[in-house]
Order: structure tokens, then C-alpha cells, then sequence
């Protein structure tokens, strides 16, 4: 059924984008778990895949709720509500954390883990995993009401009741902002990495639906999504969102910290880490 399975792609899409919303050389010795525990307590990883989860929930209830056509509602409903069961059983922290264990053992030696440790503490580690990350769980709602008025408009559906904003230009106030966000080491390379990991996840679960029109949709909305998606588009997006949480100072901080090498080189191993436990995280889904 065309509407149940296209219903289900923007559920998994929108999954997928959220776990990114949200970001190797190894050595002898590879991280132990004790170690790992110790940097995910640090980075408050527990708490933000649980802030992220309670994001993508609210707004597919909104969004269901919001429907006007009972065909539709009652197609999405029970899709919506095998969803949401997976999510609260399979995305909780006991469930995932063997496989994030497993993902940063793999490209993380116990030098490495230690040293994370140790930038978790310095002033820019601070800023980053309690001022920073914690202001941008707190916007994640409004990235998702961003996320469902893009897949809605791709998807050729009516528009939400109350779709997001056009995003106006960054202001002068948001220059510094947007300069850090773009230069992050490796972050469009990973955007653009995980957005084709989300165009095959969304064709392999219209796929699954064996629907000719599934197929149609599929073949037109790619093209669509990564137009509306790109990566400026959602730089711009967290920019604006972010806007004023940290100060000039503070951003300047930031932006030197991710130019020395050595946190260049942290940054290079903990995204492969990263990206191994957000697939595996996708596949128990």
C-alpha cells in the first residue's frame, strides 16, 4: 500500500537524520570498556540518544495527529505505533550500548579513550558536550518540524498544518556560528556520507512495500531531497537554532581547538567510530 509504505520511509528517514542531528589508525592496545563507560558518561551520550528518541516521537504524534485524512490516519496509525514499540524497546541506552562498545573498540585504542577523556575537560571540551550539544537537543523539535515540512513537500503530500519558515540568510551576528559549523573537521564529508546511507535506507523499505507507485515516488523524491537537504541548508538551520548560545569568545575557542592537529586527528577516529555505531544502531531498527 502506497500510503503505509511511503509513511514508513519518512519514519526511518527521519530516525536517520535525527541520529546524525543531532557526527584510524589503531594502536596495540584496544579501549576497554571501563574507559569507554568512562567517556560516555563524560560526553552525555546516554542522555542525548534519549532527548533525540523523545524528538522523533513527539513529532510523528504531532504529525499524526495533525492528519485530516481518516485514510490516511488510520494507514498511519498502526505504522506509527510499530515504530514507536520498536523505538522505546530497541533505542533505549541498555539496549545500545554493547554495540556502541563494540564500534569504538574497533577504531579507538585505550590512549585514544584517554585522551578524548582528556579534551572532555579542557574549556573546549566543556563548551562543547555541556553548552553546545545540550542547546542543540533542546532545538531538536524544531528540526524535526523542519525535517517533516522537507519529506512532506518531497513526498508530494499537503503541507503541515504549520510548516517551518523558509530559512533566511545568517545575520552578521551568526557569522562566527556558521564558520565554526562549517569547518568542523569531516562534517560534510560525513552529511554527505550519511545522506546516501538514508537514500538506500529509504528504498529499501519502499522496496519491501512491492508497490509500482512506492517505486515512482522513490525515483522522484531523491533528486528532490537532495536539493531541499543539502549541506548548507542544514548548516544554516543549526546556525540559526543555535544563534546566541555561545559567545564570540567562545565560538573562537572552538574553531582553534578543531584546527589543531592532534584534535583533528581525535576528530578523524571518533567519527569512524561514530558512524560504525549509528549502522548498526539503523540495522536493529
Amino acid at each position: 500500500m502506497q500510503t503505509r509504505s511511503a509513511f514508513l520511509w519518512r519514519l526511518l528517514a527521519q530516525a536517520s537524520l535525527a541520529l546524525l542531528a543531532l557526527t584510524q589508525a589503531a594502536q596495540a592496545a584496544p579501549a576497554t570498556k571501563a574507559s569507554l563507560r568512562a567517556y560516555f558518561e563524560a560526553t552525555g551520550m546516554a542522555r542525548q540518544m534519549s532527548t533525540s528518541m523523545q524528538a522523533i516521537a513527539q513529532a510523528q504524534q504531532d504529525e499524526w495527529q495533525a492528519e485530516s485524512d481518516p485514510v490516511r490516519k488510520a494507514a498511519q496509525k498502526g505504522v506509527l505505533d510499530d515504530f514507536n514499540a520498536r523505538m522505546r524497546t530497541r533505542m533505549v541506552w541498555s539496549k545500545v550500548e554493547p554495540l556502541a562498545l563494540a564500534s569504538y573498540q574497533a577504531h579507538l585504542s585505550e590512549s585514544d579513550v584517554k585522551a578524548l577523556l582528556a579534551h572532555a575537560r579542557t574549556p573546549a571540551g566543556q563548551l562543547r558536550y555541556h553548552k553546545l550539544n545540550p542547546a542543540m537537543l533542546k532545538q531538536l523539535p524544531a528540526v524535526q518540524k523542519y525535517l517533516l515540512s522537507v519529506l512532506s513537500q518531497v513526498a508530494a503530500k499537503p503541507a503541515p498544518a504549520a510548516p517551518a519558515a523558509a530559512l533566511a540568510p545568517a545575520g552578521p551576528d551568526q557569522a562566527l556560528l556558521l564558520t565554526y559549523l562549517r569547518t568542523i573537521p569531516g562534517e560534510k564529508e560525513d552529511f554527505e556520507e550519511n545522506m546516501a546511507a538514508m537514500e538506500d535506507l529509504m528504498g529499501l523499505s519502499i522496496d519491501a512495500g512491492g508497490d509500482a507507485a512506492g517505486e515512482t515516488l522513490l525515483a522522484r523524491t531523491l533528486a528532490e531531497l537532495k536539493a531541499q537537504l543539502s549541506f548548507d541548508q542544514v548548516t544554516l538551520l543549526k546556525a540559526r537554532l543555535l544563534s546566541g548560545v555561545l559567545s564570540d569568545a567562545e565560538l573562537a575557542l572552538l574553531i582553534d581547538d578543531n584546527r589543531r592537529p592532534q584534535r583533528r586527528e581525535q576528530l578523524r577516529k571518533l567519527r569512524k567510530a561514530e558512524q560504525q555505531f549509528q549502522r548498526r544502531m539503523i540495522n536493529t531498527m
